[in-house]
């Protein structure tokens, strides 16, 4: 009974702090920083993201596939079907940290 109750609570835990978009976006700006850090802007706004900015972490892999799929939806203006992020808590505010996107 205890590790059904250790594995409900780590599920619900790990879903509150995991969303995801479902409604088309377009990509207005994209910028990057130091630190490994870019992120984007949406025309449509990311009014649950701290400045409505979605972060991407550049020092994996993953997150410079997902900065290229970025550029490239800004540049062809392409429609952003999904986006799954997670959210930290930062002094500034709630920060939004894309992990999958699905654009065309």
């Amino acid at each position: 009974m205890k590790y059904l109750l250790t594995i409900i609570f780590a599920l619900v835990s790990s879903d509150a702090f995991a969303a995801k978009f479902e409604e088309t976006r377009h990509v207005k700006r994209v910028f990057t920083e130091s630190n490994n850090i870019a992120g984007f802007y949406t025309v449509e706004g990311l009014p649950q993201c701290v400045y409505g900015i979605m972060y991407i972490d550049l020092s994996t892999d993953t997150g410079r596939a997902l900065f290229s799929i970025v550029l490239t939806a800004k540049s062809l203006n392409w429609e952003i079907r999904r986006m799954d992020y997670y959210l930290t808590n930062e002094t500034y505010g709630t920060r939004c940290n894309i992990t999958t996107i699905h654009a065309e």
